[in-house]
């Protein structure tokens, strides 16, 4: 087991809660600190497969071949990352820390049966004026796939900031903002979207504003809770924050 006794400067036994409380510079979600052993590091001078403290590697492609729990992100990675075929990843960043796609096309793509991903704190772009240019992107599956999202920022998108065609999205404390095809588009899929900011999405040719719901037909949970939803704007939707198509089932907005 990874011990919860690391401070750096105290070697009082407790949680860490940043991740220079740690030798290892990874905090993890837990309390404990990380090592290489279920780690993997990535920094923009990074190079190589080894992706461990000492020798980070340069993308998060790379580092996910690793098959390690962990990932955790230092500056400003140019990558487009596919999450699939059941993995179940943490992304972990360091204050500042940006995933950015420099070329157009989707920056951070999940699918497959059973994945699963959980990302705290990192900025996800892309820096293309195209309208395939998504920051998030996410493929529904016979095992539908889940994304959390913590304290993460997806800003500066022009196919939009976080596209789905299923699975489940959980999000909290984030920000969605300045996306030009829209904030969030949630198609057949089951969300929680709490204590978020969805703010100044949209543009001319969006198709929607803040949020657009729509294909809510199975059982599930379907909440927007304690969020502020404010400045998005679309010429073609009627309803510029929070947008329902086909919805059959209940939408909780607190």
């Amino acid at each position: 087991a990874t011990s919860l006794c690391c401070q750096r400067a105290n070697p009082a036994c407790r949680a860490c809660i940043a991740h220079s409380d740690c030798a290892s510079d990874a905090c993890l979600p837990d309390g404990s600190c990380g090592s290489d052993a279920n780690v993997a590091y990535v920094a923009p001078a990074g190079s190589g497969s080894a992706c461990t403290f000492a020798a980070p590697c340069a993308t998060v492609t790379t580092a996910l071949a690793t098959a390690r729990p962990f990932v955790k992100i230092t500056g400003t990675i140019d990558d487009a990352v596919t999450v699939s075929g059941g993995q179940m990843v943490t992304l972990l960043a360091d204050p500042g820390a940006e995933l950015k796609r420099s070329t157009a096309g989707t920056t951070l793509a999940v699918s497959g049966n059973g994945t699963s991903l959980t990302v705290y704190d990192l900025t996800i772009s892309n820096g293309a004026a195209d309208p395939s240019s998504i920051g998030i992107q996410i493929a529904n599956a016979a095992t539908p796939p889940m994304v959390s999202l913590n304290r993460v920022t997806v800003t500066g998108n022009d196919g939009g900031g976080i596209v789905t065609t299923g699975g489940t999205l959980n999000i909290a404390r984030s920000k969605i903002t300045l996306n030009i095809g829209g904030g969030i588009s949630l198609d057949n899929t089951q969300f929680h979207i709490e204590n978020s900011f969805i703010t100044q999405n949209g543009g001319i040719s969006s198709s929607f504003g803040g949020i657009k719901i729509d294909d809510a037909t199975t059982t599930g949970t379907y909440e927007l809770d304690f969020d502020t939803v404010a400045g998005n704007g679309s010429l073609a939707a009627f309803v510029a924050g929070v947008q329902c198509g086909a919805v059959a089932v209940p939408v909780l907005i607190d």
